[in-house]
């Protein structure tokens, strides 16, 4: 991947690239709306999860994938 400059983008500058090309270019209608103006109230569940939980959603995961920007791999 490379800025418009030609320059390459460093990995851990990806995400950010690409958020700020589909935001400014690519949707082309400038910022996105934020939480406030659209309305919504997010409400999270913070009480801790049970290891039943946690081996559900482990089980249900891709292994083999490219990991994410922690650079974890799901195997781990």
């Amino acid at each position: 991947m490379r800025y418009s400059n030609g320059r390459l983008v460093p990995p851990k500058e990806t995400a950010e690239t690409i958020a700020t090309y589909l935001e400014n270019k690519h949707c082309g209608q400038g910022p996105l709306p934020s939480l406030a103006q659209i309305g919504a109230n997010i409400q999270c569940d913070s009480s801790p999860f049970t290891n039943t939980k946690l081996h559900g959603v482990l089980e249900r995961t891709n292994l083999g994938k490219q990991p994410g920007p922690d650079q974890i791999v799901m195997e781990l």
